[in-house]
């Protein structure tokens, strides 16, 4: 028994191959249980800490930051120490700060608890994927890559809603963290007795210039999008602040293409967007990964408080999304030796479209079969999307330079989830005022409904709620809901465009062409040509 090849079983054996997958995916499927669990969670969280409606946005969105700027740092340690080491770190922080999660009895502790889980789950998503294609030849890649995208984000999304809806209507809340902590011992033991550690690689120069420039343009750009609109910012994009962290931002992300582009070592290696099928796949995954968590982080606070639908009742209604996932993800699984993956690629972003479209007939009066048949179609469209999306990323790369290349996936996918729920919540944001107005101007307080729902009010619950408190909370969902419409439609037109990418892509490839056409341009690594 040792760390680098531990002899519990052989590591040539076809078992020891499924339970190292089945073990990144259990990992990666907690960070989605964490991420959307607590979300489920907060108002339950924001009552027992007795904080305001800001620090409880803060303690849901601040994962997100250490999960996309860890990544590079935990690269760069485990070219030195090892995956396996690298791994262990990412799946130990991630327990441990879950475990301070439900100890915490104050903003600030949570706060910071919060931060370390983010950093456990950066490393998590930075060597699971890496892992699992390091151990897996290049015939077993296409059937395991599929597998741990669709399995993944279908337990995590279904796990994290049921659990946190029922933790949370229970009032055992602080259980999605124990859940967290228990999963991780597990996955930390099969790590040690099952998983081979990975040979030492050649030291790279790490890129502290595209770092710390990176790290400044995402922490720039996630406060334009969330402070633009908050409460507190009364003079919006107009505000010194705003426009001080929008120059930050911008100045930031120019540094960094700049920087990346005169170094021979990159924090990333912007040459892969060269190849056209990376490119668009990496697109796809930030637009997929704004879709399953920004649109179903919205969705939560909205059919909370606009639809009033306790907790229970929202799990059950989104537990399915995690069960398509799941269930879509795996047909192109399946149905492999048929049908090849990448051909459910444009049906599968046609179905999100088409959902994103739908939701135009939405109201407050919609039942929870019309609004289930919308989410049941875009949870069908992601789950038949996601797996043959991250293929079409890294299928043409040798398996050397796609383990790199998931890394930048990675970031991609998380950085989607980063800027979802901030960019549909802008969105929200600016449009409500506007359908608040439209919505208000329909009112006619001479009208015999108005006159008789006012009778009702003032009979049925005198003292309880007005006449002007019930219209104002009756218009202020409905803007807000269609708002949230409208920012859905805007992302059904973004997967149109993506689909014509990939449409473009396709007839592209069937042009003869010379090999030469097909590699990464002037700074081609030796493992491409």
């Amino acid at each position: 028994m040792s760390w680098s090849k531990p002899l519990l079983y052989r590591s040539d054996s076809p078992w020891c191959l499924w339970i190292i997958g089945l073990n990144a995916t259990l990992a990666a499927t907690m960070v989605g249980v964490n991420l959307l669990g607590t979300i489920m969670v907060l108002r339950q969280l924001q009552g027992a800490l007795a904080i305001g409606n800001t620090s409880t946005m803060w303690i849901g969105r601040i994962i997100f930051l250490p999960i996309v700027c860890v990544p590079p740092l935990a690269v760069k340690g485990a070219n030195y120490f090892g995956d396996k080491k690298a791994l262990f770190c990412g799946i130990f922080l991630f327990s441990l700060g879950a475990f301070g999660c439900t100890q915490a009895e104050n903003y600030e502790p949570m706060f910071w608890w919060r931060v370390l889980t983010g950093v456990g789950q950066g490393m998590i998503y930075s060597f699971s994927l890496n892992e699992l294609m390091r151990c897996v030849s290049d015939k077993q890649r296409k059937l395991l890559v599929s597998a741990y995208s669709s399995v993944s984000l279908g337990l995590g999304v279904g796990g994290g809603v049921l659990l946190g809806g029922w933790f949370g209507q229970m009032g055992y809340f602080r259980w999605i963290f124990w859940i967290q902590v228990w999963v991780g011992i597990l996955n930390l033991l099969i790590l040690v007795l099952f998983q081979p550690e990975s040979a030492r690689r050649p030291s790279r120069r790490f890129h502290i210039t595209g770092y710390i420039s990176f790290c400044l343009a995402v922490t720039g750009f996630l406060l334009v999008v969330t402070q633009a609109k908050a409460e507190w910012n009364t003079e919006g994009f107009r505000s010194f602040y705003i426009f001080f962290w929008l120059i930050v931002a911008v100045s930031s992300l120019v540094i960094f293409v700049i920087s990346s582009a005169s170094v021979k070592e990159p924090l990333f290696d912007l040459t892969y967007f060269r190849n056209m099928d990376f490119f668009i796949g990496c697109l796809g995954i930030f637009l997929l990964g704004m879709m399953v968590f920004g649109v179903t982080v919205v969705s939560i606070q909205m059919l909370e408080e606009v639809f009033l639908y306790e907790r229970m009742r929202i799990a059950y209604l989104l537990a399915p999304i995690g069960i398509s996932y799941l269930l879509f993800g795996s047909l192109s699984i399946l149905v492999r030796r048929w049908i090849p993956p990448l051909f459910w690629v444009l049906p599968s972003l046609g179905l999100i479209a088409y959902s994103c479209w739908l939701s135009q007939g939405v109201t407050v009066q919609s039942d929870q079969w019309q609004i289930g048949r919308i989410i049941a179609l875009r949870a069908a469209g992601v789950g038949l999307a996601i797996g043959p999306i991250t293929l079409l990323a890294v299928h043409r790369f040798p398996k050397e330079v796609a383990q790199r290349g998931s890394v930048i996936v990675n970031t991609c996918r998380m950085l989607g989830a980063t800027f979802g729920s901030a960019t549909v919540g802008m969105i929200v944001s600016l449009r409500a005022p506007l359908h608040v107005d439209r919505f208000a101007s329909m009112i006619n307080p001479h009208s015999p409904a108005y006159q008789k729902q006012a009778a009702f009010l003032r009979t049925q619950m005198p003292g309880v709620i007005s006449m002007k408190e019930y219209v104002f909370a009756s218009v202020k969902g409905q803007a807000q809901l269609a708002a949230l419409i409208d920012a859905l439609y805007l992302l059904g037109w973004a997967m149109v465009g993506v689909m014509t990418l990939i449409a473009l892509l396709m007839l592209y490839s069937m042009i003869p062409k010379q090999p030469k056409e097909l590699g990464f341009g002037p700074r081609q690594s030796p493992e491409v040509r």
